[in-house]
Protein backbone atom coordinates (compact mmCIF):
# COMPACT_ATOMS: atom_id res chain seq x y z
CA UNK A 1 0.00 0.00 0.00
CA UNK A 2 2.87 2.35 0.76
CA UNK A 3 4.14 1.88 -2.82
CA UNK A 4 0.80 3.05 -4.23
CA UNK A 5 0.84 6.17 -2.09
CA UNK A 6 4.44 6.86 -3.17
CA UNK A 7 3.43 6.44 -6.82
CA UNK A 8 0.55 8.88 -6.36
CA UNK A 9 2.81 11.50 -4.74
CA UNK A 10 5.36 11.11 -7.56
CA UNK A 11 2.68 11.67 -10.19
CA UNK A 12 1.43 14.74 -8.35
CA UNK A 13 4.93 16.22 -8.12
CA UNK A 14 5.61 15.67 -11.81
CA UNK A 15 2.32 17.23 -12.80
CA UNK A 16 3.08 20.32 -10.74
CA UNK A 17 6.50 20.53 -12.30
CA UNK A 18 4.90 20.49 -15.73
CA UNK A 19 3.01 23.67 -14.90
CA UNK A 20 6.14 25.76 -14.36
CA UNK A 21 5.89 29.38 -15.50
CA UNK A 22 7.38 30.37 -18.84
CA UNK A 23 7.54 34.08 -18.04
CA UNK A 24 10.91 33.96 -16.31
CA UNK A 25 12.08 36.52 -13.77
CA UNK A 26 12.43 39.46 -16.13
CA UNK A 27 10.97 42.52 -14.42
CA UNK A 28 10.05 44.06 -17.79
CA UNK A 29 7.61 41.22 -18.47
CA UNK A 30 3.93 41.92 -17.89
CA UNK A 31 1.82 39.04 -16.55
CA UNK A 32 -1.92 39.34 -17.07
CA UNK A 33 -4.82 37.24 -18.39
CA UNK A 34 -2.74 34.02 -18.23
CA UNK A 35 -0.18 35.51 -20.62
CA UNK A 36 3.26 37.07 -20.54
CA UNK A 37 3.86 40.28 -22.49
CA UNK A 38 7.19 41.88 -23.36
CA UNK A 39 8.37 44.62 -25.69
CA UNK A 40 10.65 44.51 -28.73
CA UNK A 41 12.23 47.96 -28.57
CA UNK A 42 13.68 48.04 -32.09
CA UNK A 43 11.28 49.47 -34.73
CA UNK A 44 10.38 46.69 -37.18
CA UNK A 45 7.78 46.14 -39.88
CA UNK A 46 4.91 43.80 -39.08
CA UNK A 47 6.46 40.69 -40.66
CA UNK A 48 9.86 41.15 -39.01
CA UNK A 49 8.18 41.89 -35.68
CA UNK A 50 6.29 38.58 -35.81
CA UNK A 51 9.50 36.75 -36.70
CA UNK A 52 11.34 38.41 -33.79
CA UNK A 53 8.58 37.41 -31.36
CA UNK A 54 8.77 33.82 -32.62
CA UNK A 55 12.55 33.84 -32.15
CA UNK A 56 11.94 34.76 -28.50
CA UNK A 57 9.36 32.00 -28.01
CA UNK A 58 6.11 33.90 -28.54
CA UNK A 59 3.98 35.68 -31.14
CA UNK A 60 2.79 39.22 -31.70
CA UNK A 61 0.58 40.00 -28.74
CA UNK A 62 -2.86 38.52 -28.19
CA UNK A 63 -5.09 40.86 -26.15
CA UNK A 64 -8.02 38.72 -24.97
CA UNK A 65 -9.85 41.12 -22.67
CA UNK A 66 -10.15 44.58 -21.14
CA UNK A 67 -7.90 43.71 -18.19
CA UNK A 68 -5.02 42.86 -20.50
CA UNK A 69 -5.53 46.05 -22.54
CA UNK A 70 -5.55 48.29 -19.47
CA UNK A 71 -2.48 46.57 -18.01
CA UNK A 72 -0.63 47.00 -21.31
CA UNK A 73 -1.54 50.70 -21.48
CA UNK A 74 -0.21 51.16 -17.95
CA UNK A 75 2.96 49.08 -18.38
CA UNK A 76 3.87 50.50 -21.79
CA UNK A 77 2.51 54.10 -21.75
CA UNK A 78 1.92 56.23 -24.83
CA UNK A 79 4.61 58.80 -24.05
CA UNK A 80 7.25 56.03 -24.18
CA UNK A 81 5.70 54.01 -27.00
CA UNK A 82 3.57 56.18 -29.35
CA UNK A 83 2.95 53.23 -31.70
CA UNK A 84 3.12 49.49 -30.89
CA UNK A 85 2.47 46.52 -33.18
CA UNK A 86 0.08 43.87 -31.82
CA UNK A 87 -0.89 40.51 -33.28
CA UNK A 88 -4.03 41.52 -35.18
CA UNK A 89 -4.44 41.77 -38.97
CA UNK A 90 -6.90 41.42 -41.85
CA UNK A 91 -4.34 40.42 -44.48
CA UNK A 92 -6.33 37.45 -45.77
CA UNK A 93 -9.73 39.16 -45.92
CA UNK A 94 -10.58 42.83 -45.53
CA UNK A 95 -12.25 43.73 -42.19
CA UNK A 96 -11.95 40.10 -41.02
CA UNK A 97 -9.48 40.70 -38.22
CA UNK A 98 -7.68 37.66 -36.79
CA UNK A 99 -4.80 37.10 -34.40
CA UNK A 100 -1.49 35.44 -35.29
CA UNK A 101 -3.07 32.01 -34.73
CA UNK A 102 -5.64 32.85 -37.41
CA UNK A 103 -8.39 32.97 -34.78
CA UNK A 104 -11.15 35.56 -34.91
CA UNK A 105 -10.50 38.52 -32.61
CA UNK A 106 -13.23 38.78 -29.97
CA UNK A 107 -12.06 41.70 -27.82
CA UNK A 108 -11.19 44.98 -29.61
CA UNK A 109 -10.27 48.50 -28.55
CA UNK A 110 -10.70 50.49 -31.78
CA UNK A 111 -10.32 54.24 -31.83
CA UNK A 112 -13.21 56.28 -33.22
CA UNK A 113 -13.46 56.01 -37.04
CA UNK A 114 -11.21 52.94 -36.94
CA UNK A 115 -10.57 50.68 -38.75
CA UNK A 116 -10.60 52.86 -41.88
CA UNK A 117 -7.98 51.10 -44.06
CA UNK A 118 -6.10 54.41 -44.45
CA UNK A 119 -2.44 55.09 -43.69
CA UNK A 120 -0.95 58.58 -43.73
CA UNK A 121 2.51 57.44 -44.83
CA UNK A 122 1.79 54.56 -47.24
CA UNK A 123 -0.66 54.24 -50.11
CA UNK A 124 -1.12 50.48 -49.74
CA UNK A 125 -3.80 48.80 -47.64
CA UNK A 126 -3.72 49.15 -43.86
CA UNK A 127 -3.96 45.46 -42.99
CA UNK A 128 -2.09 45.41 -39.67
CA UNK A 129 -2.99 46.80 -36.25
CA UNK A 130 -1.08 48.99 -33.81
CA UNK A 131 -1.82 50.52 -30.41
CA UNK A 132 -1.61 54.31 -30.29
CA UNK A 133 -2.80 56.44 -27.35
CA UNK A 134 -4.27 53.29 -25.80
CA UNK A 135 -6.53 52.53 -28.77
CA UNK A 136 -6.28 50.28 -31.81
CA UNK A 137 -5.56 51.70 -35.27
CA UNK A 138 -5.14 49.87 -38.56
CA UNK A 139 -1.91 50.75 -40.38
CA UNK A 140 0.19 49.65 -43.30
CA UNK A 141 2.27 46.58 -42.49
CA UNK A 142 5.29 48.38 -43.99
CA UNK A 143 5.51 50.80 -41.06
CA UNK A 144 8.28 50.21 -38.53
CA UNK A 145 7.22 50.33 -34.88
CA UNK A 146 8.25 48.63 -31.61
CA UNK A 147 6.33 45.40 -31.11
CA UNK A 148 4.50 43.76 -28.21
CA UNK A 149 4.97 39.99 -27.92
CA UNK A 150 3.06 37.46 -25.81
CA UNK A 151 2.94 33.79 -24.87
CA UNK A 152 1.07 31.58 -22.41
CA UNK A 153 2.23 31.64 -18.79
CA UNK A 154 2.30 27.86 -18.30
CA UNK A 155 3.12 24.82 -20.38
CA UNK A 156 -0.04 22.90 -19.39
CA UNK A 157 -2.83 23.57 -16.94
CA UNK A 158 -3.68 21.30 -14.04
CA UNK A 159 -6.26 18.65 -14.91
CA UNK A 160 -8.27 16.28 -12.74
CA UNK A 161 -6.28 13.27 -13.94
CA UNK A 162 -2.81 11.99 -13.07
CA UNK A 163 -0.16 13.37 -15.42
CA UNK A 164 3.40 12.08 -15.42
CA UNK A 165 4.87 12.99 -18.80
CA UNK A 166 4.59 15.92 -21.18
CA UNK A 167 5.39 15.38 -24.83
CA UNK A 168 5.66 18.31 -27.21
CA UNK A 169 5.37 17.83 -30.94
CA UNK A 170 5.66 20.60 -33.50
CA UNK A 171 4.65 20.23 -37.12
CA UNK A 172 5.50 23.04 -39.49
CA UNK A 173 4.24 23.55 -43.04
CA UNK A 174 4.16 26.60 -45.26
CA UNK A 175 0.56 27.39 -44.42
CA UNK A 176 0.13 25.94 -40.95
CA UNK A 177 1.98 25.80 -37.65
CA UNK A 178 0.63 23.23 -35.24
CA UNK A 179 1.80 22.75 -31.71
CA UNK A 180 0.38 19.86 -29.81
CA UNK A 181 0.99 19.10 -26.18
CA UNK A 182 0.10 15.60 -25.12
CA UNK A 183 -0.18 14.29 -21.58
CA UNK A 184 -0.02 10.54 -21.16
CA UNK A 185 -1.42 8.82 -18.11
CA UNK A 186 0.57 6.05 -16.49
CA UNK A 187 -0.69 2.55 -16.00
CA UNK A 188 -1.98 2.02 -12.52
CA UNK A 189 -2.41 -1.37 -10.99
CA UNK A 190 -4.05 -1.61 -7.60
CA UNK A 191 -4.71 -4.55 -5.36
CA UNK A 192 -7.49 -4.76 -2.82
CA UNK A 193 -7.11 -1.88 -0.43
CA UNK A 194 -9.22 0.04 1.97
CA UNK A 195 -10.60 3.05 0.06
CA UNK A 196 -10.54 5.17 3.21
CA UNK A 197 -6.81 4.63 3.64
CA UNK A 198 -6.06 6.48 0.37
CA UNK A 199 -5.98 10.29 0.70
CA UNK A 200 -8.98 11.97 -0.93
CA UNK A 201 -7.94 14.36 -3.71
CA UNK A 202 -9.37 15.87 -6.85
CA UNK A 203 -7.32 13.43 -8.91
CA UNK A 204 -8.70 10.21 -10.36
CA UNK A 205 -9.40 7.75 -7.52
CA UNK A 206 -7.73 4.34 -7.40
CA UNK A 207 -10.17 1.45 -7.57
CA UNK A 208 -10.33 -0.66 -4.40
CA UNK A 209 -12.03 -3.76 -5.72
CA UNK A 210 -10.51 -4.56 -9.12
CA UNK A 211 -7.18 -4.45 -10.89
CA UNK A 212 -6.99 -2.09 -13.88
CA UNK A 213 -4.38 -1.56 -16.55
CA UNK A 214 -5.19 1.60 -18.45
CA UNK A 215 -3.23 3.89 -20.73
CA UNK A 216 -5.21 6.74 -22.27
CA UNK A 217 -3.68 9.79 -23.99
CA UNK A 218 -5.13 13.20 -23.25
CA UNK A 219 -4.37 15.56 -26.13
CA UNK A 220 -4.31 19.33 -25.96
CA UNK A 221 -3.85 20.44 -29.56
CA UNK A 222 -3.56 23.95 -30.85
CA UNK A 223 -4.06 25.10 -34.42
CA UNK A 224 -1.83 28.02 -35.37
CA UNK A 225 -2.56 29.36 -38.84
CA UNK A 226 -0.47 32.49 -38.64
CA UNK A 227 0.76 34.38 -41.73
CA UNK A 228 3.48 31.79 -42.24
CA UNK A 229 3.26 32.11 -46.02
CA UNK A 230 5.57 35.11 -45.70
CA UNK A 231 8.11 33.19 -43.63
CA UNK A 232 10.78 31.04 -45.21
CA UNK A 233 13.21 28.45 -43.88
CA UNK A 234 11.50 28.13 -40.50
CA UNK A 235 13.49 25.62 -38.43
CA UNK A 236 12.17 23.95 -35.27
CA UNK A 237 14.90 22.87 -32.83
CA UNK A 238 13.68 20.29 -30.32
CA UNK A 239 16.70 19.86 -28.06
CA UNK A 240 20.22 21.10 -27.40
CA UNK A 241 21.89 18.22 -29.24
CA UNK A 242 19.95 18.98 -32.40
CA UNK A 243 20.83 22.66 -32.03
CA UNK A 244 24.56 21.92 -31.76
CA UNK A 245 24.38 19.62 -34.78
CA UNK A 246 22.63 22.36 -36.76
CA UNK A 247 25.30 24.90 -35.75
CA UNK A 248 28.11 22.54 -36.82
CA UNK A 249 26.46 21.99 -40.20
CA UNK A 250 26.10 25.73 -40.74
CA UNK A 251 29.77 26.26 -39.84
CA UNK A 252 30.80 23.63 -42.38
CA UNK A 253 28.64 25.24 -45.06
CA UNK A 254 30.13 28.66 -44.36
CA UNK A 255 33.73 27.46 -44.06
CA UNK A 256 36.10 28.88 -46.72
CA UNK A 257 39.44 27.46 -47.81
CA UNK A 258 41.92 30.33 -47.83
CA UNK A 259 44.00 28.63 -50.51
CA UNK A 260 41.07 28.97 -52.93
CA UNK A 261 40.50 32.67 -52.32
CA UNK A 262 41.29 35.02 -55.21
CA UNK A 263 43.64 37.00 -52.97
CA UNK A 264 45.74 33.89 -52.34
CA UNK A 265 45.72 32.88 -56.01
CA UNK A 266 46.83 36.35 -57.18
CA UNK A 267 49.83 36.18 -54.87
CA UNK A 268 51.09 33.09 -56.69
CA UNK A 269 50.00 33.74 -60.28
CA UNK A 270 49.81 36.59 -62.78
CA UNK A 271 46.69 36.24 -64.86
CA UNK A 272 43.87 38.25 -66.37
CA UNK A 273 41.53 39.56 -63.71
CA UNK A 274 38.04 40.16 -65.17
CA UNK A 275 36.74 42.01 -62.12
CA UNK A 276 35.60 45.65 -62.60
CA UNK A 277 37.80 46.74 -59.71
CA UNK A 278 40.84 45.31 -61.50
CA UNK A 279 40.11 47.29 -64.67
CA UNK A 280 39.72 50.45 -62.58
CA UNK A 281 43.02 49.92 -60.81
CA UNK A 282 44.91 48.82 -63.92
CA UNK A 283 43.38 51.28 -66.37
CA UNK A 284 42.05 54.47 -64.87
CA UNK A 285 44.52 54.87 -62.04
CA UNK A 286 47.52 54.11 -64.26
CA UNK A 287 46.39 56.73 -66.80
CA UNK A 288 46.02 59.28 -64.02
CA UNK A 289 49.52 58.52 -62.73
CA UNK A 290 51.09 58.85 -66.20
CA UNK A 291 49.21 62.08 -66.92
CA UNK A 292 50.33 63.50 -63.58
CA UNK A 293 54.00 62.73 -64.28
CA UNK A 294 53.84 64.22 -67.79
CA UNK A 295 52.08 67.30 -66.43
CA UNK A 296 54.78 67.85 -63.81
CA UNK A 297 57.50 67.59 -66.47
CA UNK A 298 55.71 70.12 -68.66
CA UNK A 299 55.22 72.51 -65.75
CA UNK A 300 58.91 72.34 -64.85
CA UNK A 301 59.85 73.38 -68.42
CA UNK A 302 57.03 75.88 -68.83
CA UNK A 303 59.18 78.89 -67.87
CA UNK A 304 61.80 77.94 -70.44
CA UNK A 305 59.15 77.60 -73.13
CA UNK A 306 57.70 81.01 -72.23
CA UNK A 307 61.15 82.67 -72.32
CA UNK A 308 61.92 81.06 -75.66
CA UNK A 309 58.65 82.26 -77.18
CA UNK A 310 59.21 85.77 -75.75
CA UNK A 311 62.66 86.02 -77.30
CA UNK A 312 61.34 85.02 -80.72
CA UNK A 313 58.54 87.57 -80.52
CA UNK A 314 60.95 90.28 -79.34
CA UNK A 315 63.36 89.63 -82.21
CA UNK A 316 60.62 89.90 -84.79
CA UNK A 317 59.33 93.10 -83.23
CA UNK A 318 62.86 94.64 -83.24
CA UNK A 319 63.49 93.79 -86.90
CA UNK A 320 60.60 95.91 -88.18
CA UNK A 321 61.86 99.28 -86.73
CA UNK A 322 65.39 98.59 -87.99
CA UNK A 323 64.12 97.84 -91.49
CA UNK A 324 62.13 101.08 -91.45
CA UNK A 325 65.18 103.11 -90.41
CA UNK A 326 67.29 101.63 -93.19
CA UNK A 327 64.60 102.55 -95.75
CA UNK A 328 64.63 106.17 -94.59
CA UNK A 329 68.37 106.35 -94.92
Amino acid sequence: MFSYILLWLTCLALSKKASVSLCGNNVTVLRVSARCYWMIQKPLNFTDAQRRCQDEGGILAEIPDKDAQEAINEKFPFFWYPHIWIGVNDIEKENNFVNMLNEAVIYTKWNSSEPNNVDQHFNNDSDCVKISSGFWHDASCSNTFPALCSKGQTIVSQTNEQTTALGSTRLTTKEQFRESETSVQTSIQSAETDPQSVPQTSWQAISSEQTTDTTSPVSQERECKCPCSRMKNLVIIKNEEELLTKIDNIKKELAVKKSLLSSSIRKKTSAVDPRPSASIVGGTISVVIIATVVGLIILSDLTRVINFCWKIISKRCNRKPRAAQKGMV
